[in-house]
């Protein structure tokens, strides 16, 4: 079934589909050149405009992701009746080419500063410094949405009652802890990268084969491949908390423009048998 949450989920999926496939390879490669070749501590191909690229179009499109995921809980748990016509896949899609059209720029513009060596460092800069905007703005709108999300259920605890609320209200919890869990994760890991390049842009860089810069390319390193584990952490996440979620995701990838199947009406007829007895 189609909705607008795993229409989220899917892209984030193809985020860290794309930051495994490009970045992670050139880090396992880094990683074997020190290995085996110590005096060779320069790594430029993973500074290059591609991977930059890429490097910031997966990490804004992420932040992006999640920030449209916990606005969709905020619409879906608070006022779900008012906000009903907004929480369509119709949305969910135009919201999503927002968010990439948004990142593509981004990746654009740091691989043009990229690919000039004259503007190799402010290419770096600004693609800190941009990272930093979008992970404060993931973290401001994680902390809007959640504190908005906790009022609404503490003040439908006190009024509504009921099983059908009790269903409805057990099920947006589990796609929240969810939310919770790819954010939460996604902070850790992605934090340490970020700070850690923070820390790295504002050093002055020392001669190669100093046992400090073998030190910081390795903290680099490690750095960006707890994103990787960040990545391949994700489907795991979607398996264990959102049921049946590696079909939904096969039939969106696979049939985007298919209509849902109409639901079943076997277990409501036997609702309606009981009843009337």
């Amino acid at each position: 079934m189609i909705t607008v949450h795993n229409v989220h989920v899917v892209n984030l999926a193809v985020i860290d589909i794309v930051f495994l496939c490009v970045c992670s390879v050139v880090d396992v490669i880094g990683m074997g050149v020190i290995a085996f070749q110590d005096g060779l501590l320069s790594i430029s191909h993973s500074h290059s405009a591609g991977i930059m690229f890429v490097q910031t179009l997966t990490f804004t499109a992420a932040c992006g992701t999640l920030i449209a995921l916990a606005f969709q809980r905020y619409l879906a748990i608070v006022r779900p009746l008012e906000n009903k016509k907004r929480r369509t896949v119709k949305n969910a899609n135009i919201l999503q080419t927002l968010v990439w059209t948004v990142s593509i720029a981004m990746g654009v513009t740091v691989a043009a500063l990229e690919s000039d060596s004259a503007s190799h460092v402010i290419a770096e800069g600004f693609s800190l410094y941009q990272a930093t905007f979008f992970f404060s703005l993931l973290i401001l709108s994680i902390i809007v949405c959640y504190i908005a999300i906790f009022r609404s259920v503490r003040e439908r605890e006190l009024v509504e009652g009921g099983r059908v609320a009790r269903w409805q209200q057990k099920r947006n919890m589990r796609m929240l802890r969810m939310v919770n869990m790819l954010v939460l994760v996604f902070v850790i890991t992605r934090g340490f990268w970020l700070i850690y390049g923070l820390y790295a842009n504002h050093t002055t860089p020392l001669e190669v084969g100093d046992d400090k810069l073998f030190h910081d390319v390795m903290i680099q390193i490690v750095a960006r491949m707890g994103c990787a584990v960040n990545s391949a952490l994700n489907p795991v996440i979607y398996g264990m908390l959102t049921p049946d979620f590696h079909r939904h995701l096969v039939q969106i990838i696979f049939h985007p423009f298919a209509a849902s199947k109409p639901q079943r009406r076997g277990t409501m007829e036997g609702r309606e048998e009981k009843v009337s007895l």
